[in-house]
């Protein structure tokens, strides 16, 4: 059992970190959009925006795609940026027990099990900043289990 969730913890490790570089610019316009939008001080915010401003300029829409965690009391990242009109792929995982993850903005309300990656496909159709939490009673520290969807244009 605790090799199980040492190896899930490490690969769900790789996957945040594979998440947080940034696509490969695509022209000199996309390369400087990238290093505008790196954030290396702050690993606990994840932004697809990078690959998103990449695909817009080759004309190509990409999913954003964004690994997550639920775990004792927080979500991690507990802060992710994307952009407008770009279709959004969160896949998380609940590592202890059963936790929820709502977002009011856009009516997504799902149930994180345990060990299983829940997929939430949305694409956001306005921009501003728009908090989530967890709905399902997780314990002593649920209420301050939350986090922030920031989309921008």
């Amino acid at each position: 059992m605790n090799t199980r969730l040492f190896a899930f913890v490490l690969l769900a490790g790789l996957l945040l970190v594979g998440c947080t570089q940034p696509a490969p610019a695509a022209s000199p316009q996309a390369s400087a959009a990238s290093s505008a939008t790196a954030q290396p001080s702050q690993p606990a915010i994840v932004s697809a925006s990078a690959s998103a401003s990449a695909a817009a300029t080759a004309g190509t829409p990409a999913v954003q795609e964004i690994a997550m965690t639920a775990n004792s009391f927080e979500f991690t990242p507990s802060t992710v940026t994307v952009k407008k009109g770009v279709p959004v792929k969160l896949t998380i995982t609940a590592l202890d027990v059963p936790h929820g993850f709502f977002l009011s903005e856009f009516g997504i309300s799902k149930e994180l099990n345990p060990g299983t990656a829940t997929v939430i496909e949305f694409t956001p159709d306005k921009t501003g900043s728009f908090p989530f939490i967890c709905n399902v009673f997780c314990g002593e520290g649920h209420g301050s289990m939350k986090g922030t969807l920031v989309v921008q244009d």
